[in-house]
């Protein structure tokens, strides 16, 4: 999921997606002049310049005239001089007010585009919230557009686990999904899922609700820092796995949920990219993924090179409100 104030994608819980929103702000420089959405004093040089070009320009559409008087034969000048002057303040004020109408058309534009998509987030959230009842009852949900997945996209999941019935399940990066999928697993009686989560303050957090909600049994969070990852001589942000964990996984993944980790933009290739390549040895024969973000200009990408790089996979979108990729076995 995309943080409201930055590129990043943010699992928090809270509404206020993401803490670092000002600082993630602060890694692009601000250009002198983008639009209507800029600072009025960042943008008063270039509203000047523009000005002042048109108002030169109606200066010499009025001198034009001038010479036209003069070359018709009119020998007194004198009334022309303020008919220039009167050009040149008449194209500066059209200038101005066809600009002042743009950026006003443009700012209900982008609040418009604002309040539709908060709209949607609401309402896929209430429509997951609906379909999610049994299972929410006792978890401390986000409200207010906070969740790792949207309503919609979180729904999906619960009802293809609970058709596809996994045995064992790996997810990147833990939260409300973690809490779902392993009261799915407590309902149908077995089962385990291991998260794995950068975020230490976060895993323990995610950990202590999975104690409160009784599912211990079914549900590991470990701690897994980001570090660096070579694969097909790029350079990754992933997962320190600790080997006796990946190694206990076996072949035995019947789910893998990608949602993390978060894609930094230093990275030029996306950052959930080594999750196909790092585990596919553990991934059984009937085992499906869960692409999460798929709407995203990056997951996309991800999507279409591990069709093309690791072939035997086929793919299914989904429409929720960021947008769901099931990938099965062909």
């Amino acid at each position: 999921m995309l943080c409201c104030s930055c590129s990043l994608p943010c699992r928090r819980f809270t509404q206020n997606r993401c803490a670092g929103a000002a600082s993630c702000a602060s890694l692009w420089p601000s250009p002198l002049y983008e639009g209507p959405n800029t600072p009025m004093n960042m943008r008063m040089p270039q509203l000047l310049l523009n000005t002042l070009t048109v108002a030169m320009a109606a200066g010499t559409a009025g001198a034009g005239a001038i010479a036209l008087g003069i070359a018709a034969g009119f020998t007194n000048t004198s009334f022309l001089w303020p008919v220039a002057s009167i050009c040149a303040v008449l194209g500066a004020l059209l200038h101005n007010t066809k600009r002042s109408v743009t950026d006003m058309i443009d700012n209900r534009s982008q609040t418009l585009r604002d309040k539709t998509e908060r709209l949607q987030r609401d309402v896929a959230d209430i429509h997951g919230l609906v379909r999610l009842q049994p299972f929410c009852q006792q978890i401390p949900l986000p409200m207010g557009g906070g969740w790792a997945l949207t309503g919609d996209s979180a729904a999906l999941l619960v009802h293809e686990a609970l058709l596809r019935r996994p045995r064992t399940i790996v997810e990147l990066g833990s939260g409300v999904s973690t809490l779902l999928l392993g009261q799915v697993l407590q309902k149908l009686g077995s089962g385990k899922i291991v998260s794995f989560d950068h975020d230490l303050q976060w895993a323990e957090r995610t950990r202590r609700q999975v104690s409160f909600l009784g599912l211990d049994e079914f549900v590991t969070v470990i701690d897994a820092p980001l570090g660096q990852c070579s694969l097909e001589g790029q350079m990754y942000e992933w997962y320190v796995i600790p080997p006796a964990a990946l190694a206990a996984l076996g072949g035995a993944v019947d789910l893998l949920v990608v949602d993390g980790p978060p894609q930094s933009p230093q990275q030029s290739r996306p950052a959930r990219y080594p999750a196909l390549p790092m585990l596919a040895s553990c991934l059984s024969s009937q085992a499906w993924i869960f692409v999460d973000d798929a709407k995203r200009q990056t997951e996309r990408e991800m999507v279409k090179l591990w069709t093309r790089q690791l072939p035997g996979w086929q793919t299914h979108d989904v429409d929720t409100v960021d947008g769901v990729c099931l990938m099965t076995r062909q």
